[in-house]
């Protein structure tokens, strides 16, 4: 087991423990969108960078990057797009443009018709019974 967190990207977090700041819109869908193509699968990865022991990276499915799959279906965003002369980082130019795609036809976070807090999943710490 190896974790690695997904570079250039940024998707929605999770609520991590009760009384915690909840889910984000479409983190629950963004998770299921990993775990349906993951989950049982091997999978490859590449290390970008590491910084205070966190490895950033991207993992490949049969040769598909999964940061490009999550920005494409519209549940991650780029991050860090440009650099501080304002030019496109290179290896974030066709994430960009996955994102602008998405974003065109308003999938994942980037739709429009429907409303962000209604794509909150809502979780009973305390169910009757």
């Amino acid at each position: 087991e190896k974790f690695i967190i997904l570079s250039g990207i940024s998707a929605p977090r999770l609520q991590r423990s009760k009384g915690k700041d909840p889910d984000e819109p479409y983190a629950f869908h963004a998770r299921e969108f990993l775990r349906k193509r993951l989950i049982g699968k091997e999978v490859s990865f590449t290390i970008k960078t590491s910084v205070d022991g966190r490895e950033y990276g991207d993992l490949q499915l049969n040769g598909e990057s999964i940061c490009d799959s999550l920005v494409a279906a519209g549940y991650a965003t780029v991050k860090g797009a440009t650099n501080k002369d304002g030019k496109m980082h290179g290896d974030r130019e066709a994430l960009y443009g996955l994102q602008t795609q998405a974003e065109s036809a308003g999938r994942g976070i980037h739709n429009k018709s429907v409303k962000a807090e209604t794509m909150v999943r809502k979780i009973d710490y305390e169910p009757d019974g």
